[in-house]
C-alpha cells in the first residue's frame, strides 16, 4: 500500500468511527518475510481493509478501499458477498466520503425495512 492509499485507510477509519454505534478497525492481510526469508500468511485472503460494527443491531461492516484505477480482485469479491451473504455490511469505495456515504445509505435503507 503507498502512502496515499495509507492515508485514505486513516482517513476512512476516522470518518467511519465518528459515526454514532459504529466501531471499526484496520484489517491487514497479504505475507512478509520471517527472519528466514520464508514468506508468512496473515490475515484471511480476500479480506477488506476495514473491518467493523455496526450497532446496536450488531452488523458487520468491511470496506474495500480502491484506488480511482484500483479493481477487486477475485478473492476481494468473494469476500465482500460472503459478507453481505450473512447479513454484513460490504461497502467498495475510492474515498473516505464514499466509504461514509455508502454506510450512512445502506445503514437507513435497512432501518427504514425493519419499521
Amino acid at each position: 500500500m503507498n502512502q496515499t492509499e495509507a492515508l485514505v485507510v486513516a482517513e476512512t477509519l476516522l470518518a467511519l468511527a465518528a459515526e454514532p454505534g459504529v466501531r471499526v478497525w484496520r484489517q491487514n492481510s497479504g505475507a512478509l518475510p520471517n527472519e528466514h526469508g520464508r514468506f508468512v500468511h496473515f490475515g484471511i485472503k480476500g479480506s477488506s481493509d476495514i473491518s467493523g460494527i455496526v450497532g446496536p443491531e450488531g452488523w458487520r461492516l468491511e470496506v474495500e478501499l480502491k484506488s480511482s484505477t484500483g479493481r477487486l480482485r477475485d478473492s476481494q469479491r468473494a469476500w465482500l458477498e460472503m459478507v453481505a451473504k450473512h447479513g454484513g455490511i460490504g461497502i467498495v469505495a475510492r474515498s473516505s466520503q464514499e466509504a461514509l456515504e455508502g454506510l450512512r445509505a445502506e445503514v437507513a435503507n435497512r432501518r427504514r425495512q425493519r419499521t
